[in-house]
């Protein structure tokens, strides 16, 4: 019989500056297509500024969105 090995991993990795790090749930349905799905935790670094293609959390009329950014010009939408 093999017995599950247990261990704690740290997060440390995953967030390398605490400060500027949010754990956010994904509110809805939208990014199905991407593999992130309803519920799932999602860490966003504030400190990393986004780019056309990126994956981004944003608050909207206080509704947290997590869509994928695109840029044109000078406009921006999600």
């Amino acid at each position: 019989m093999v017995e599950p090995v247990l261990r704690r991993v740290g997060i440390e990795p995953l967030v390398p500056r605490p400060a500027a790090t949010l754990f956010v749930h994904m509110p809805d349905d939208a990014m199905q297509g991407m593999r992130i799905f309803h519920s799932d935790l999602l860490i966003a670094d504030r400190s990393i500024t986004p780019s056309h293609g990126c994956i981004v959390a944003a608050r909207v009329l206080g509704e947290v969105l997590i869509r994928r950014l695109v840029i044109k010009g000078k406009m921006g939408w999600l």
